[in-house]
């Protein structure tokens, strides 16, 4: 579990004109992936959505990890 992650504008553009319940399942689908790891279990919109969003989450999880000292030696012992 995650403190946070990065939303980017691009996410926001990409979903803001769906309709109110598109647009909660897939911000709820990006958020609950870069906070909890759990990827959405339908295949809707928002699952589209999410493997649009995965690569540029998971570099961000990558980099935030990088900057916490989670890839170094003495963190993984």
């Amino acid at each position: 579990m995650r403190e946070s992650v990065v939303f980017y504008r691009s996410f926001y553009e990409a979903i803001r004109r769906l309709p109110a319940e598109q647009f909660k399942a897939s911000a709820l689908a990006i958020l609950e992936y870069g906070l909890d790891g759990k990827e959405p279990e339908t295949d809707g919109i928002e699952r589209t959505v999410f493997c649009m969003a995965k690569p540029q989450i998971d570099r961000s999880i990558h980099f935030l990890d990088k900057q916490n000292g989670r890839h170094c030696s003495e963190y993984k012992a």
